[in-house]
């Protein structure tokens, strides 16, 4: 389970977990392959496997992450996905 910052049809940005004395504190690796689970409420869910391609530190009002990109998110996701985005913007943005 992790938190996202911000979402695109072609990826994600997943903040680094922080340490905390109940959840172990994973580390992901630029090229690494992850699932990708999203829920975006009843409208929708993506549901596909995504390529690390890089990992930020915090810089100003942006936290440390990893962005993602999706590998294998069927068109027809990706159609749904844009949608949501589109309908969405305004309460997506910073």
């Amino acid at each position: 389970k992790a938190l996202t910052f911000d979402i695109s049809e072609s990826g994600i940005f997943i903040l680094k977990p922080t340490v905390s004395a109940n959840q172990p504190v994973s580390t992901l690796s630029v090229n690494d392959i992850i699932p990708i689970h999203l829920y975006l409420g009843p409208e929708m869910s993506v549901n596909c496997q995504a390529r690390v391609v890089r990992e930020s530190q915090a810089s100003g009002r942006y936290p440390a992450g990893y962005g993602v990109k999706f590998v294998d998110l069927p068109k027809s996701q990706r159609r749904e996905l844009r949608r949501y985005l589109t309908r969405h913007s305004s309460q997506l943005t910073l």
